[in-house]
């Protein structure tokens, strides 16, 4: 393993939530091992089956934002850069707690109608005042207009209560800090269509293979 570290755990798409109520795991670089060591999945590697995964832009037209949610500056300015630097070009919006989240998005639901709609993806931290990413998530449940959105937990834990609550309030993906380049195109990779890309390196990343899902 790279240092211990697991680049990401990736489960559904979007698409998936509401037609297949069975659980489906990506596992990042690194991830099988430390799946394994924390019980989440104890498949044999030899019984995996693997299928294209399907792209879903989550998009009504034009350049969709990221919601980042992270009260740690230093955080925020590294996620930032990586997006950047493997060629993101969609426009983020940092906000520093779970209400701050929650209240933007509240509003971006209410205009709607009238206005750009929800952010298409939502970068997450668990540990944050006043409002923690886990409640964020909970308070996603239910609410239509946020299903297309991909929700993407940012965290330093990586236990497995922590990795499994997440899952269970609708998480996609769990990326453990600090993230890196390799994270994030995985994270692209799976989730090919709700990316907008700029320059050289967002030709690199068009090329991408396509990603498999474990069925």
């Amino acid at each position: 393993m790279c240092g211990g570290r697991v680049a990401f755990y990736q489960k559904r798409q979007p698409s998936d939530l509401q037609s297949s109520p069975r659980e489906q795991v990506r596992l990042g670089p690194f991830g099988v091992n430390t799946l394994l060591r924390l019980g989440v999945y104890r498949t044999p590697m030899s019984a995996l089956k693997v299928r294209p995964r399907i792209g879903h832009s989550g998009d009504r037209g034009g350049i969709k934002e990221i919601l980042l949610v992270e009260d740690t500056d230093a955080d925020a300015q590294l996620i930032e850069r990586t997006l950047k630097r493997v060629g993101v070009a969609n426009p983020i919006r940092r906000l520093r707690n779970g209400l701050e989240a929650v209240a933007y998005l509240d509003k971006t639901a209410a205009a709607a109608a009238i206005a750009a709609a929800a952010p298409s993806i939502l970068l997450l931290d668990l540990k944050m005042p006043l409002m923690t990413g886990f409640e964020v998530l909970e308070w996603l449940q239910g609410r239509a207009e946020f299903e297309k959105m991909l929700r993407v937990v940012l965290s330093q834990l990586d236990d497995n209560r922590s990795l499994q609550r997440a899952y269970t309030l609708g998480a996609h993906s769990f990326l453990i800090k600090p993230v890196g380049d390799a994270d994030l195109r995985s994270l692209i990779e799976g989730f090919p269509g709700y990316w907008t890309f700029s320059g050289k390196a967002g030709m690199r990343a068009a090329r991408m293979p396509t990603a498999l899902q474990i069925k």
